[in-house]
C-alpha cells in the first residue's frame, strides 16, 4: 500500500470517526425522547388514555431508534478498527 493510500485510509476513518461521534449525540437525544415518554405514560396513567397511548407510542418508538443507533455506533467503530488495523499492517 503507498503513502497516497495510507492517507486516504486515515482521513476516511477520521471522517467516520466524527460521525459517530455525531450518532452518540443522536443517541443521547433519542434516549432522552425515550424519558419524556415515559413520563407522558405515567401521566396518562393517571389522567387519561389518549396520553397513556401517545406516551407508550413515543416510548416503544424511540427505544426501537435507540437500539438501531446504538447498533450503528458499534459497526462503526468495528469498521474503524478495521482500518486502522489494515494500514498499521501495510
Amino acid at each position: 500500500m503507498n503513502k497516497s493510500q495510507k492517507n486516504k485510509l486515515i482521513i476516511e476513518a477520521d471522517l467516520q470517526t466524527k460521525e459517530i461521534n455525531k450518532l452518540k449525540i443522536w443517541l443521547r437525544n433519542v434516549i432522552a425522547i425515550s424519558t419524556i415518554g415515559f413520563v407522558i405514560t405515567i401521566f396518562g396513567i393517571q389522567k387519561s388514555n389518549f396520553w397513556f397511548v401517545i406516551g407508550i407510542i413515543v416510548t416503544i418508538l424511540s427505544t426501537i431508534i435507540a437500539i438501531t443507533i446504538n447498533m450503528g455506533i458499534k459497526n462503526g467503530k468495528l469498521n474503524v478498527e478495521k482500518i486502522l488495523k489494515l494500514i498499521n499492517t501495510n
